[in-house]
């Protein structure tokens, strides 16, 4: 179980690289890119491996709950998982500000470089999947995964 949850873990952080370098960079006073999305296939197996990595996260921590007892471990867990999702969502929130602002706005705004281009295009597919995204991922996993387990447990 480990092996394959640290085989999939490596295949998301080359997925996230891949993602990033596969993402145009726009400079401002440039021409946009016609090349359509060569990332797309990237974010897509992306996201398909990010699922089942998160799946690998959730048994495991299922075991682990099921087998500590720790009053430690019941608070710590979930409000290490809590902090860690707060302070990703407030960086993939300012990688979007930052991102809007280098576009002049997104796919609904008539200045901005990718007007009337889908929501995942060239430019954003790295809004998609990133560092940000992927830990906030594991953090709600886990949060999600303790409460389900916790809340069994006070049941028996």
């Amino acid at each position: 179980m480990l092996r394959k949850l640290l085989i999939v873990l490596i295949l998301n952080v080359i997925s996230i690289l891949a993602v990033d370098r596969m993402t145009f960079k726009y400079s401002s006073g440039e021409s946009i890119s016609g090349n359509g999305n060569p990332g797309f296939i990237a974010l897509a197996v992306g996201l398909f491996l990010f699922i089942i990595l998160l799946f690998y996260v959730g048994v495991l921590i299922m075991g682990f709950n099921s087998k500590s007892r720790s009053k430690l471990v019941n608070i710590t867990l979930p409000v290490t998982s809590i902090l860690i999702l707060g302070i990703m969502i407030m960086g993939e929130s300012s990688k979007i500000r930052s991102l809007s602002k280098n576009l002049n706005g997104f796919t609904n705004n008539k200045d901005s470089v990718v007007y009337r281009f889908g929501w995942i295009n060239q430019y954003t597919n790295n809004l998609f999947f990133n560092g940000y995204i992927f830990f906030a991922g594991v953090a709600l996993t886990v949060f999600i995964v303790w409460v389900v387990t916790w809340s069994f447990r006070s049941k028996l």
